[in-house]
């Protein structure tokens, strides 16, 4: 390899340190910002389940009397 080459490869390898340093953080706030998105959903999604629970209990409990 030549000197010029060794250059080159020292230049592009220090381009992608800078890459992954500017973009870790910003993935790891998107990473954040998803996992509570996914929590209210979650949290959205047992509420509905339990008013469909309540609600099918009353209907089948009108059909009852």
């Amino acid at each position: 390899m030549t000197n010029e080459e060794r250059d080159d490869l020292l230049n592009e390898i220090e381009q992608i340190r800078t890459s992954i340093e500017r973009l870790e953080p910003e993935i790891h706030d998107q990473e954040a910002r998803f996992a509570s998105a996914v929590e209210n959903s979650r949290a959205t999604l047992i509420a509905l389940r339990k008013d469909l629970a309540r609600d099918m209990e009353r209907l089948h409990e009108d059909r009852t009397e």
